[in-house]
Formats: C-alpha cells, sequence, structure tokens
C-alpha cells in the first residue's frame, strides 16, 4: 500500500476517533454503545457499502487536470513565454527549467485571465465528453503498461487489455492493440501462447469488426459490399504497380486473415525477387531465430520473429502494416531480403542440376559405318522370306538354326529329316507339312 493510502486510512480512523469521543461525552457509561461504534470504525471502506478502488489505484481516476488542458491548448502561447525565459526546446536538459516555467506562466497569467481560463473549461468538458485529441493519446501504451503494473503489483493479477483506437497512419483507419503484464511464474505471456494467441486472434478480430461497425467513418453501409472480407482460407487479390511489385491496400480495408494473407504474398515476391528463382518458397522455420535474412528497415523494432504470417497476432500485423505503408508511401521496396536459405539461388539451382545430369551421362560408342551398312542390307533381304521370326536378324542367322531352313517347305522337312534318324520320328516329319496353323474353332456340345 502507498503512503498516500496510509494517509487516507489514518485519516478515516482520526475521523472514528474523534467521533467516538463525541459518542462517549452524549452516551456517558453506555460501554456497549462505545463498543459498537468503534468496531465500526475499524472496517474496512469496501465492508461499509462504498465500492471504492484501492487507494493507490486513484491515480488513475483523476482525469483532466487545468494544467494539462492548458498546456495541450495553449501550447504556443507556454513555448513563447518558455523562450522568454531563455529555454532551449531541443535541448533534453532543459525539460526540469521548461516545466517550472510552464508552471509559473500556468500561476501568473492563465489563472488570472478569465477568457483563458474559460476556454480551458470548455475543451475539460468536450474532452470528458468527447476523449482528448489525437496527439495527446500518444501516451496511450505507457498509461495501458501503468494501469497493468499498478494492478500485477497491488492486486497479483495477469491482466490482459485490448484497447482501440483511430490510427495516426497514412489511412487513418482504426487499430486494435493488446497489453499484458510481464508474467510472474508462467514462462511465456498469454499472448504468444499457442492457445493464448489463438484466442487473442479471434478476440481481436471480433473486437476491430465492432469498431469498425461503429466508428470508422470510412467503412459505411454503402460500401460494405465492396470490402475485402479475406476471410480464413481465402487467397486475397492484389493490384500491382508499374514494375509488378504488390500493393500493399490499407489496413482497414481487411480482415485479419485477409491481412496475415497479404503479408505472406509480399513475403513471398520478395523472396523470389532476391533469389531469382521462381519455385522457392520463404523458409518460414528459418526466419524465426534468422531475422537478419530480411532488411531490418522493414521490420518494427520489437518483433523479434517472424513466423508463418498465420501465426501472428492482431497488434504485429499492425505494426508489420503501419511500417510498410510508410516505405510504400516514400517509394522504397516494402521487404528486401538480405540472405536466403542454402541451394534456394538460381545460380546455386543450375549448379546443382548440372552436376546432377553430368553423373547420369552416358558413355559416347562409335557406330562402324561398314558393319552399320551390312546389318542395313541383311534386313531388306531378310524381311521378305517366310517364317522368319520377327526381331531376328537375318543377315546374320547361324547355318544351323532352323530360321535359316524356313525359306520353303521342302527346305524345312529336308532339315527335319536330319535332325534324327529314329523310325517313329521320320514317319512324323512327312505328316508336319499337313499341320493345321491357323485356329478352328470347333462347337463342342455338353455330354448328358
Amino acid at each position: 500500500m502507498s503512503r498516500k493510502g496510509k494517509d487516507v486510512v489514518l485519516d478515516a480512523e482520526s475521523d472514528d476517533d474523534g467521533y467516538q469521543e463525541k459518542s462517549d461525552k452524549s452516551d456517558e457509561g453506555n460501554l456497549t454503545h462505545k463498543l459498537m461504534k468503534s468496531k465500526k470504525s475499524k472496517a474496512p471502506p469496501c465492508d461499509s457499502g462504498d465500492d471504492l478502488p484501492p487507494p493507490n489505484m486513484k491515480k488513475f481516476m483523476k482525469g483532466f487536470s487545468e494544467f494539462d488542458v492548458t498546456q495541450h491548448v495553449f501550447k504556443k502561447e507556454v513555448a513563447k513565454y518558455d523562450k522568454n525565459k531563455g529555454c532551449d526546446a531541443l535541448k533534453c536538459g532543459t525539460i526540469r527549467e521548461r516545466t517550472k516555467n510552464m508552471r509559473e506562466w500556468f500561476e501568473t497569467v492563465c489563472k488570472i485571465d478569465a477568457n483563458i481560463m474559460g476556454k480551458v473549461e470548455a475543451a475539460m468538458a468536450e474532452w470528458k465528453e468527447q476523449s482528448p485529441p489525437e496527439e495527446w493519446k500518444k501516451y496511450l501504451a505507457k498509461r495501458i503498461q501503468q494501469f497493468q503494473d499498478e494492478l500485477s503489483l497491488t492486486m497479483g493479477v495477469h491482466c490482459v487489455i485490448f484497447h482501440g483506437h483511430h490510427s495516426n497512419s497514412m489511412d487513418k483507419g482504426i487499430e486494435v492493440g493488446i497489453s499484458e503484464t510481464a508474467p510472474k511464474l508462467q514462462t511465456l505471456e498469454f499472448k504468444q501462447h499457442q492457445f493464448g494467441h489463438k484466442i487473442c486472434d479471434r478476440l481481436g478480430e471480433a473486437f476491430m469488426e465492432y469498431l469498425q461497425d461503429e466508428f470508422n467513418p470510412v467503412l459505411n453501409a454503402d460500401d460494405e459490399d465492396d470490402k475485402v472480407s479475406g476471410h480464413k482460407g481465402e487467397k486475397v487479390e492484389m493490384e500491382k504497380d508499374s514494375l509488378g511489385a504488390l500493393i500493399l491496400p490499407p489496413y482497414s480495408s481487411l480482415k485479419l486473415p485477409g491481412q496475415k494473407d497479404a503479408i505472406q504474398q509480399i513475403m513471398h515476391e520478395a523472396y523470389i525477387k532476391y533469389t531469382n528463382n521462381q519455385h522457392t518458397h520463404v523458409p518460414w522455420k528459418l526466419l524465426i531465430n534468422a531475422l537478419e535474412l530480411i532488411s531490418e528497415d522493414c521490420l518494427p523494432d520489437d518483433l523479434y520473429e517472424f513466423p508463418n504470417p498465420s501465426k501472428l497476432i492482431g497488434s504485429q500485423v499492425q505494426q508489420i502494416w503501419d511500417l510498410w505503408l510508410a516505405r510504400q508511401a516514400k517509394g522504397e521496396p516494402i521487404v528486401m531480403f538480405t540472405g536466403c536459405k542454402k541451394g534456394d539461388l538460381k545460380a546455386e539451382v543450375e549448379e546443382k542440376w548440372g552436376r546432377h545430369q553430368k553423373g547420369k551421362k552416358k558413355e559416347y560408342v562409335e557406330i562402324n559405318e561398314e558393319n552399320d551398312g551390312d546389318q542395313c542390307d541383311g534386313e531388306q533381304e531378310g524381311g521378305d522370306h517366310p517364317g522368319a521370326s520377327p526381331g531376328v536378324d537375318q543377315g546374320h542367322i547361324d547355318t544351323q538354326s532352323p530360321a535359316a531352313h524356313a525359306s520353303d517347305k521342302q527346305t524345312r522337312v529336308a532339315f527335319l529329316q536330319t535332325l534324327s534318324k529314329a523310325k517313329t520320328y521320320q514317319d512324323l516329319v512327312p505328316l508336319s507339312s499337313t499341320m493345321i496353323t491357323k485356329p478352328v474353332l470347333f462347337n463342342i456340345s455338353a455330354v448328358p
């Protein structure tokens, strides 16, 4: 508990003591009444029926003071007064002196002038009703972090906050951010856990749709049908410039799945351009631990790894988008690779393919023209012989082979008679000339 909280408790106790002494004077000797009052005075504020925040959290409930609004509304007047005091706004060492001068101007000039104070009160009412100007929201992340740290310190809770506001980028769309307390006993933050980041994606997308429907003046009911939805699994169609590079669309024109797909397409095109290889793919697993493969100017400062875009959370996508839109507006390449996976360069692929083909190449065998001519002549001469077996080279048939005696029936019978002198075989040789060589169909009837 902070000292301020202790002061509040002590004040409460002192008030109760005074009340107790008064009751003692009015109710002399009424011990029961005194004990009841004393017991009631020791009860904490939350038990008395008042839903009061912890005393040390009241600093987040004070709102805007007159001094806060004055130094923003009358910024030029304050700067002029500060300059007359001899302070240089460009020097960081003069911040303490400048703050002192600002407070002095507020006390000696602003509070005396009724016209200035009237404008301050009107601005305070407007801020309270419609929220402060966009310039004031540059302290949003710091205030949220302070609030979360205070909750973690005083209550021991693990806090995850989704916050939405208008973007400071060129398209002036709606942004959704996620802030989380630093884990104490856990090893990972909720938004980095394998299940937590999925929940953050779903909640962030739902919150973004709500904010766009309620507060975004760009996306109204007339052009809602023209909005690219970018549902999960759907490929986003992206336009190209005159040089063939992909054009990053406005952040608010796509939902989270479509934004992730657009990031993936841009990374793929940039990797192909670097490797000069149309068949390669971005090594996402390698980029988790090797961000040096991408130019550091193309990545946000707090992005320590670049996983597959499907694993990115909404706040990371938003940071990447804002940075890439700024580079695109300057005419710079959105993404530039400075390295690649080994073997992805086109020169390396061609070299590897050349070695592969060289290892499989057959040795050259020179053909003898004379032998080749004789073989062709033999094929022409033996091509018309009846009974020649297909695929047999007639120019080189052995004289002892049956194919050499298959020119006519008489030569074939004479050759068969020389094969054996057995009487039974000799009786069958003449019958070979009468053998049926064509298939004949027979009708076979079933025997009962």
